[in-house]
């Protein structure tokens, strides 16, 4: 059976994404088998590429272990917001290779550290991985799709501007926002980089929501396991 997914919700997207893809000290992976590496079956396909019943598992048991009840955050639709999350993970990377985006060794390491950086003092990387039933494989897996979900959010909206008219129409616009304690407003001169900043992460944001939507429907879902999120 081949149909397309319905788009989601971006915001229900953006939250499943960024769980799964955060590297945070809270995130566990799915071990199938007391923590077998076999994938599972192919539960569906994106443009040819593979979604082992696997993934899914770890994706459920990451936001589980952040959220709690998954139906309670995703609602009712979760296996569709979970699944779409995976799509979209194939989109990012077909993406990435499109545009020629890599990530090295080096980058994941300097992730590596970060994580390191994070742990309680005095405790080890891989004693703290054990602990949690996550592989090192599998934390570098995470980093290196979270490095390459920015890098591909940068290339999409590296065009996006705000002009100046757009930063004096916010200001002129919402003056109450800005007004001090004694009831005075400062001048357009002194709050004009936030209203900028603000702006252009707006325009971003929209920008990437709306090459994802156009992304989304070009690509073809094929899905062969309706029912996966029964057999975890």
């Amino acid at each position: 059976m081949t149909r397309r997914l319905i788009p989601i919700a971006l915001a229900s997207s953006i939250v499943v994404i960024l769980v799964a893809l955060a590297y945070g000290l809270r995130l566990g992976p799915f071990r199938p088998n007391g923590g077998s590496t076999d994938p599972g079956p192919v539960i569906a396909r994106v443009d040819g590429r593979p979604i082992h019943l696997a993934e899914a598992a770890a994706r459920v048991e990451s936001l589980c272990s952040v959220h709690g009840d998954v139906r309670e955050v995703l609602g009712e639709a979760w296996p569709d917001t979970v699944l779409q999350s995976l799509v979209d993970d194939r989109i990012l990377e077909r993406e990435a290779e499109r545009l020629g985006i890599r990530v090295t060794p080096g980058d994941i390491q300097a992730h590596l550290e970060n994580v390191r950086s994070m742990l309680p003092e005095g405790q080890d990387l891989d004693a703290w991985l054990a602990a949690q039933g996550v592989t090192l494989d599998e934390l570098q897996r995470r980093i290196r799709l979270q490095i390459l979900g920015a890098r591909v959010f940068a290339a999409v909206t590296e065009d996006v501007r705000v002009t100046s008219e757009e930063i004096r129409a916010y200001y002129r616009d919402h003056r109450a926002e800005f007004e001090e304690a004694d009831g005075t407003i400062p001048p357009l001169l002194e709050v004009r980089r936030s209203i900028r900043d603000a702006l252009l992460e707006g325009a971003r944001n929209r920008a990437y929501a709306a090459w994802l939507r156009q992304a989304r429907r070009d690509t073809e879902v094929v899905i062969l396991m309706p029912d996966w999120w029964e057999r975890l």
